[in-house]
């Protein structure tokens, strides 16, 4: 488990209440604390994939810019961000997997 559900102060360090008026809203349900708290475990984890992820997808686009001469980035942007979602989630589409067709 992360930090956040370890800590005893959690209400010191987050402000839980939109959280949870917007899945109280969502549901129409009573959401306890420890159920945002689980939730913000599980997308501090999903951050951290996307983050390392989107390096990836920025050394690719490096690398093709490389290639063909252009100026490399160095900033981690939106473009880079969407494709680690996609590609964490196996949303790329068929072209930019590094899958090579043969040509007869």
């Amino acid at each position: 488990m992360s930090f956040i559900l370890n800590n005893q102060n959690f209400s010191d360090i987050f402000h839980l209440n939109p959280i949870l008026k917007y899945m109280k809203n969502l549901t129409g349900k009573d959401i306890e604390k420890m159920a945002v708290l689980a939730l913000i475990s599980y997308l501090e984890n999903q951050v951290d994939q996307i983050t390392v992820q989107s390096i990836i997808e920025l050394e690719r686009l490096n690398k093709m810019k490389k290639t063909q001469g252009l100026y490399q980035k160095n900033r981690i942007d939106r473009l880079c961000i969407s494709s680690a979602i996609k590609h964490l989630n196996n949303e790329v589409p068929p072209q930019q997997r590094n899958t090579r067709r043969k040509i007869k």
